[in-house]
């Protein structure tokens, strides 16, 4: 199955232990993990829905069954229902490994359960609103955004991911501001000025400001026209962002 868990043993478990005692015994171990989750303790908590995740997952049978087009009306529906169930905890306790480790700043090791939960259930919502707090953390404002913009079309009524959407907007908007400011600022120094500035210096006995008018020229010649270029393309992303901002408020 999807997202292994870290432990060698999780592979032999789906084989030793009956369908209904992986759902007990797993269900078991999340339940104390979220009580430790809830006080704080999450070193113990991880060590708890690792546990659990030994216990939900599926064998290779169990895994064909699901998959399988023609299933018998009653008693393999049945079947199906209880190993989907146990897949659907099997993502839950990925997503809470995720928080876990989130609020232990293991940013990384998150990011990697909260991609095991999404393998397993792609729309789950709670796992896609994680999985774009662990990027924004990480500085990938732009991915952060494509997840929030997903999972507000699977659930708009969020409040959550209204609000967290709009603060990464402005993150982002902010941060193409100054880019376009920093090329502005650049594109502002004049070279004859730096020239005749150059030859001043060479009269003058202040050497360092000698100096820094040829480092000045450089600078101008070396990012006039990269500059020129970087400065429409940030401004095509800014239209670009604000015109997603204002097809979220819809």
């Amino acid at each position: 199955m999807y997202g292994q868990a870290d432990d060698d043993e999780a592979n032999s478990i789906p084989n030793k232990e009956t369908l209904d005692e992986r759902l007990k015994f797993g269900n078991y171990k999340k339940t104390r993990g979220n009580f430790w989750f809830e006080r704080g303790e999450y070193s113990m908590a991880i060590q708890c829905y690792k546990g659990a995740l030994k216990y939900f997952d599926a064998n290779d049978e169990e895994l064909k069954l699901v998959d399988k087009d023609d299933k018998n009306e009653n008693e393999q529906l049945e079947l199906v229902d209880k190993i989907n169930d146990l897949i659907d905890k099997r993502a839950q306790t990925f997503n809470n490994l995720a928080a876990a480790q989130m609020k232990m700043e293991a940013f990384d090791t998150a990011l990697r359960s909260v991609n095991d939960s999404l393998l397993l259930r792609p729309n789950n919502v709670k796992a896609l609103f994680r999985h774009a707090k662990i990027l924004s953390e990480k500085g990938d404002i732009e991915d952060a955004i494509k997840d929030l913009k997903r999972a507000s079309s699977i659930d708009p009524q969020s409040e959550a991911i209204a609000m967290e959407l709009n603060r990464l907007n402005k993150i982002l908007i902010k941060q193409i501001n100054d880019q376009k400011a920093l090329y502005r600022r650049m594109m502002q120094v004049k070279p004859d000025d730096d020239k005749n500035d150059q030859k001043q210096s060479k009269h003058s006995n202040c050497d360092n400001n000698g100096n820094n008018n040829h480092n000045d020229q450089s600078v101008w010649y070396r990012f006039r026209w990269p500059a020129a270029i970087s400065l429409g393309m940030v401004t095509a992303a800014a239209i670009l962002i604000q015109s997603f901002v204002y097809s979220t408020t819809k």
